[in-house]
C-alpha cells in the first residue's frame, strides 16, 4: 500500500495579522492581562507597553509559524 503524506496545516496569516492588530490597540493593563494568560504568570513590572506588545506578538507568531530551532537558541543564550 502506498504511503500518503499529509501536509501540515497552513497557518492562517490573516487571522494572525488580525490578532496582532488587536494587540496593538490594547492598553498596558490589557497587555499585562494577555501576558498572564499567555505565560501563566504576571508580567514583569518594569516592561513598558511597547515591549509587552512585541513579546506577545512574537509569541503569537512563534506559536503559529514556528519558533527558533534549538541550535539558534543555544547560540543566543551564550551571547
Amino acid at each position: 500500500m502506498e504511503r500518503v503524506l499529509i501536509d501540515p496545516a497552513v497557518p492562517d496569516s490573516e487571522a494572525l495579522d488580525n490578532e496582532i492588530a488587536r494587540l496593538r490597540g490594547l492598553d498596558v493593563g490589557e497587555l499585562r492581562a494577555g501576558w498572564h494568560t499567555t505565560f501563566r504568570r504576571r508580567a514583569p513590572p518594569h516592561l513598558p507597553r511597547h515591549l509587552l506588545f512585541r513579546i506577545l506578538a512574537y509569541r503569537l507568531q512563534a506559536d503559529q509559524l514556528g519558533d527558533l530551532d534549538a541550535n539558534t537558541r543555544r547560540v543566543l543564550n551564550r551571547m
